[in-house]
């Protein structure tokens, strides 16, 4: 039981950052007036970093072990988040953004593969795909789940 809400909090920390960077372009264009291939951009380099970062995380993730590799980035990225944000929303240069995407990228990248591997490690094999299938759509849910009384925008 201590996986699963270990697994669901992971997932859904990682979900969030996830969001967070789907929703980059958007930020860049309507919120801080950037030109629209600048947010692209940055969509561009979330997508090369994370194919750089993530084999990269799991391959320290198997010679370091799980739970470091799980830790410290996620700990960096915790911390780096709000000001990383502050900072692009004082700047406002395509330098800023792409800095932002590409380091908070690398941090989530980096914990994800470890993370996903030692969920699934943890688990029974008879029950590990249908667990984290559970996991993974309960994480989903709760990323997702806004309370009615949240206007948008």
């Amino acid at each position: 039981m201590r996986l699963i809400v270990l697994g669901l909090m992971m997932l859904t920390g990682m979900t969030t950052a996830v969001y967070v960077m789907n929703y980059l372009t958007t930020y860049a264009t309507a919120t801080l007036h950037m030109p629209s291939s600048l947010g692209f951009a940055a969509t561009v380099a979330v997508g090369a970093t994370g194919m750089v970062v993530e084999p990269l995380g799991g391959l320290a993730s198997d010679r370091f072990g799980r739970k470091p590799v799980m830790m410290a980035p996620w700990a960096l990225l915790l911390v780096a988040t709000v000001p990383a944000f502050h900072l692009l929303s004082d700047l406002r240069s395509g330098a800023a953004l792409i800095g932002l995407a590409v380091v908070l990228k690398a941090l989530g990248s980096a914990a994800s593969s470890s993370m996903l591997a030692a969920l699934t490690e943890g688990l029974p094999a008879a029950i590990r795909s249908g667990a984290v299938g559970l996991v993974y759509a309960l994480a989903i849910t709760v990323s997702a789940a806004r309370p009615s009384s949240w206007s948008p925008g």
